[in-house]
């Protein structure tokens, strides 16, 4: 059983360093984000088509389009993630309602969040960063190849995304994280994310030299803690197939947590995305 953290109170949230640059107070949640399942993956790859993006190292994309654009087609909601029903322990956003879906493990209630699909990246992201910049780059880059090339045309499924906005901030008195509320809401679902002989028994943590701590720090804090430790930007995938590697998995469909992708140039990061997608490469086989 899953065991769920008391709910804190949450105070005014400061921009903060290393592990816990995840609570910048620099986004105001919009009305209504646009969901996943209203997006086509295909979009961006019809723009490709008349230059392959495997003959450069560039992103065909629109000249206006931003990384805070490109995540924001695929963000999901924190609007209302501060207002709890009576007799409920969790917000009533479209993130709440899509970790809740992971926490019960239900692929049904999930599959409308990834037009349908059963392998998604999830995104933890903030705007104006740097960091998230070259997520983008790679996300972008692996979008635009999926199905293309002889490297990437055999890969099962179709591109999904799903980005959260963990700087997303309260419209009741404009200092709130969203994200924080989420976060302490579900620790459970955090808390088994980082518990021991689960991710960091993976063969991409093991050929990165990542150990429990790694996850803990990521995703858990002692109990007096109001503030998420996650940095960013940070990328987790979901396989809900058979060909997940995972035997024994805690958070059902997680397969790994990306702290940074690979790859001195966007086509690489496309490779280390490709790989982690199929489960080959550091993703499937222990380097000596």
């Amino acid at each position: 059983m899953l065991v769920k953290k008391t709910i804190l109170s949450l105070t005014t949230i400061g921009f903060l360093i290393g592990l816990v640059s995840c609570n910048k107070q620099v986004r105001s949640e919009p009305i209504s984000s646009i969901q996943p399942s209203s997006i086509s993956s295909n979009e961006s790859e019809e723009k490709s088509e008349a230059t392959s993006p495997l003959q450069s190292d560039s992103i065909s994309s629109d000249e206006e389009e931003t990384p805070d654009k490109y995540f924001d087609k695929y963000s999901l909601s924190l609007n209302n993630a501060d207002v709890i029903p009576d007799g409920k322990y969790v917000g009533s956003s479209k993130v709440d309602e899509f970790f809740t879906s992971i926490e019960n493990g239900d692929l049904d209630a999930i599959k409308p969040f990834v037009n349908g699909q059963e392998r998604f990246f999830i995104a933890f992201v903030e705007e104006n960063s740097e960091s998230c910049s070259n997520l983008y780059n790679g996300l972008k880059m692996f979008q635009e190849c999926f199905g293309k090339n002889e490297e990437f045309k055999n890969l099962d499924g179709s591109f999904e995304l799903v980005t959260i906005y963990v700087d997303s901030i309260s419209k009741k008195d404009n200092e709130t994280n969203l994200f924080d509320i989420v976060w302490t809401n579900h620790y459970s679902l955090f808390e088994e994310m980082s518990r021991s002989s689960y991710l960091a028994n993976t063969y991409y943590a093991k050929n990165k030299g990542y150990s429990d701590i790694h996850y803990l720090s990521s995703f858990t804090a002692d109990e007096s803690a109001k503030e998420c430790p996650m940095s960013v930007p940070l990328l987790m995938y979901f396989d809900y197939t058979e060909a997940n590697p995972i035997s024994q998995q805690y958070v059902r469909g997680l397969s790994d947590v990306i702290f940074s992708v690979d790859g001195s140039s966007n086509l690489d990061k496309a490779h280390t995305l490709k790989d982690c997608w199929s489960h080959s490469g550091i993703f499937g086989e222990e380097n000596n």
